[in-house]
Protein backbone atom coordinates (compact mmCIF):
# COMPACT_ATOMS: atom_id res chain seq x y z
CA UNK A 1 0.00 0.00 0.00
CA UNK A 2 0.98 3.73 -0.69
CA UNK A 3 2.10 5.20 2.71
CA UNK A 4 0.60 8.13 1.62
CA UNK A 5 -2.63 6.66 1.97
CA UNK A 6 -2.12 5.22 5.42
CA UNK A 7 -4.04 7.13 8.11
CA UNK A 8 -1.63 8.74 10.63
CA UNK A 9 -3.45 7.00 13.69
CA UNK A 10 -2.14 3.41 11.98
CA UNK A 11 1.26 4.68 11.37
CA UNK A 12 1.20 5.95 14.88
CA UNK A 13 0.06 2.52 16.55
CA UNK A 14 2.30 0.96 14.31
CA UNK A 15 5.34 3.01 15.41
CA UNK A 16 4.54 2.29 19.36
CA UNK A 17 4.62 -1.38 18.79
CA UNK A 18 8.22 -1.14 16.62
CA UNK A 19 9.02 1.19 19.65
CA UNK A 20 8.05 -1.12 22.53
CA UNK A 21 9.56 -4.44 20.03
CA UNK A 22 13.16 -2.67 20.17
CA UNK A 23 13.01 -1.68 23.89
CA UNK A 24 11.99 -5.21 24.85
CA UNK A 25 14.99 -6.54 22.45
CA UNK A 26 17.28 -3.94 24.17
CA UNK A 27 16.35 -5.27 27.61
CA UNK A 28 16.81 -9.00 26.25
CA UNK A 29 20.07 -8.09 25.22
CA UNK A 30 20.82 -6.15 27.90
CA UNK A 31 20.35 -8.94 30.46
CA UNK A 32 22.32 -11.32 28.46
CA UNK A 33 25.25 -8.67 27.96
CA UNK A 34 24.32 -8.93 32.03
CA UNK A 35 24.33 -13.37 32.28
CA UNK A 36 27.81 -13.19 30.40
CA UNK A 37 29.62 -10.49 32.25
CA UNK A 38 28.70 -12.56 35.80
CA UNK A 39 29.40 -15.54 33.86
CA UNK A 40 32.90 -14.04 32.43
CA UNK A 41 33.82 -12.10 36.12
CA UNK A 42 32.49 -14.46 38.63
CA UNK A 43 35.63 -16.31 39.23
CA UNK A 44 37.48 -13.67 39.60
CA UNK A 45 34.51 -11.74 42.22
CA UNK A 46 34.74 -14.93 43.91
CA UNK A 47 38.80 -15.13 44.50
CA UNK A 48 38.60 -11.47 45.71
CA UNK A 49 35.82 -12.60 48.30
CA UNK A 50 37.80 -15.65 49.28
CA UNK A 51 40.91 -12.93 50.04
CA UNK A 52 38.36 -10.91 51.91
CA UNK A 53 37.15 -13.30 54.25
CA UNK A 54 40.77 -14.55 55.07
CA UNK A 55 41.36 -10.91 56.03
CA UNK A 56 38.24 -10.81 57.78
CA UNK A 57 38.70 -14.02 59.87
CA UNK A 58 42.62 -13.21 60.21
CA UNK A 59 41.85 -10.44 62.04
CA UNK A 60 39.28 -11.67 64.80
CA UNK A 61 42.24 -12.15 67.24
CA UNK A 62 41.59 -8.42 67.62
CA UNK A 63 38.52 -9.28 69.40
CA UNK A 64 39.39 -12.09 71.33
CA UNK A 65 38.35 -14.88 68.71
CA UNK A 66 39.24 -16.99 66.08
CA UNK A 67 39.09 -17.54 62.41
CA UNK A 68 39.81 -19.73 59.43
CA UNK A 69 39.01 -19.03 55.74
CA UNK A 70 40.17 -22.52 54.08
CA UNK A 71 39.27 -24.13 50.50
CA UNK A 72 38.79 -27.54 51.09
CA UNK A 73 38.91 -30.34 48.97
CA UNK A 74 35.73 -32.25 49.46
CA UNK A 75 34.15 -34.70 47.47
CA UNK A 76 31.88 -31.87 45.34
CA UNK A 77 31.89 -32.26 41.53
CA UNK A 78 34.33 -30.25 39.71
CA UNK A 79 34.35 -27.62 39.04
CA UNK A 80 32.74 -26.65 42.14
CA UNK A 81 35.11 -25.00 44.88
CA UNK A 82 33.98 -24.94 48.26
CA UNK A 83 35.86 -23.25 51.06
CA UNK A 84 34.82 -23.26 54.69
CA UNK A 85 35.12 -20.38 57.09
CA UNK A 86 35.35 -20.67 60.80
CA UNK A 87 34.80 -18.39 63.56
CA UNK A 88 35.31 -19.66 67.47
CA UNK A 89 35.62 -18.92 71.13
CA UNK A 90 37.99 -20.97 72.84
CA UNK A 91 37.23 -20.50 76.62
CA UNK A 92 35.99 -22.85 79.07
CA UNK A 93 32.60 -22.61 77.48
CA UNK A 94 34.59 -23.15 73.65
CA UNK A 95 32.03 -21.93 70.57
CA UNK A 96 32.17 -22.44 67.17
CA UNK A 97 30.35 -21.90 64.28
CA UNK A 98 31.07 -21.92 60.23
CA UNK A 99 30.14 -21.28 57.10
CA UNK A 100 30.27 -23.54 54.27
CA UNK A 101 30.52 -21.70 50.45
CA UNK A 102 30.29 -23.69 47.10
CA UNK A 103 30.91 -22.07 43.85
CA UNK A 104 31.41 -23.13 40.52
CA UNK A 105 32.95 -21.10 37.49
CA UNK A 106 29.62 -19.75 35.66
CA UNK A 107 27.30 -20.04 38.24
CA UNK A 108 25.06 -17.09 38.92
CA UNK A 109 25.25 -17.29 42.88
CA UNK A 110 27.40 -18.22 45.38
CA UNK A 111 25.65 -20.68 47.74
CA UNK A 112 26.19 -20.67 51.58
CA UNK A 113 25.65 -23.45 54.11
CA UNK A 114 26.00 -22.03 57.53
CA UNK A 115 25.74 -24.25 61.11
CA UNK A 116 23.41 -22.42 62.51
CA UNK A 117 20.14 -21.55 60.70
CA UNK A 118 18.92 -22.09 56.26
CA UNK A 119 21.32 -22.48 53.84
CA UNK A 120 21.40 -19.15 51.67
CA UNK A 121 22.79 -17.52 48.30
CA UNK A 122 24.75 -14.99 47.21
CA UNK A 123 23.32 -13.98 44.23
CA UNK A 124 25.70 -12.71 41.47
CA UNK A 125 24.83 -9.34 39.59
CA UNK A 126 26.58 -6.35 36.94
CA UNK A 127 27.08 -3.46 39.54
CA UNK A 128 25.08 -0.87 38.34
CA UNK A 129 27.75 1.84 38.12
CA UNK A 130 30.14 0.31 36.06
CA UNK A 131 31.90 -1.59 39.15
CA UNK A 132 32.56 -5.27 37.75
CA UNK A 133 30.09 -7.52 39.55
CA UNK A 134 28.84 -7.35 43.33
CA UNK A 135 26.69 -10.08 45.23
CA UNK A 136 23.07 -8.97 46.68
CA UNK A 137 22.95 -9.45 50.40
CA UNK A 138 19.92 -10.51 52.02
CA UNK A 139 17.09 -8.34 50.95
CA UNK A 140 19.36 -5.31 49.51
CA UNK A 141 19.16 -4.71 45.93
CA UNK A 142 22.25 -2.94 46.00
CA UNK A 143 24.93 -5.23 45.05
CA UNK A 144 28.07 -5.86 47.43
CA UNK A 145 31.75 -5.73 47.13
CA UNK A 146 33.58 -8.44 47.54
CA UNK A 147 34.62 -6.74 50.98
CA UNK A 148 31.51 -5.98 52.12
CA UNK A 149 30.23 -9.25 51.16
CA UNK A 150 32.94 -10.95 53.09
CA UNK A 151 31.84 -8.57 56.09
CA UNK A 152 28.52 -9.90 55.77
CA UNK A 153 29.67 -13.18 56.12
CA UNK A 154 31.92 -12.79 59.06
CA UNK A 155 29.94 -10.71 60.91
CA UNK A 156 26.91 -12.64 60.91
CA UNK A 157 29.32 -15.62 62.67
CA UNK A 158 31.08 -13.30 64.73
CA UNK A 159 27.05 -12.14 66.50
CA UNK A 160 26.27 -16.19 67.48
CA UNK A 161 29.58 -16.90 68.50
CA UNK A 162 31.07 -13.50 70.79
CA UNK A 163 30.37 -13.51 73.97
CA UNK A 164 28.25 -10.83 75.18
CA UNK A 165 30.09 -8.89 77.85
CA UNK A 166 27.82 -6.80 80.16
CA UNK A 167 29.28 -3.76 81.50
CA UNK A 168 28.28 -1.93 84.70
CA UNK A 169 26.99 1.48 84.54
CA UNK A 170 28.72 4.23 86.77
CA UNK A 171 27.34 6.45 88.76
CA UNK A 172 29.18 9.50 90.63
Amino acid sequence: MNPILIPDWIKDLKASEDLARAKADNAAQQQRIAELTVRDEGPEFVRQLVKELAFNTDSLTEIGLNGSTIANKCETPPPERFWRVEVSFRAAFPRMTYTNLFYAPGDSAIRCHPMEGPAFDLPLCVRPEGGGIGAILESSTTPATAEQAAQFVVQRMVRIIRPKVFVSPHYS
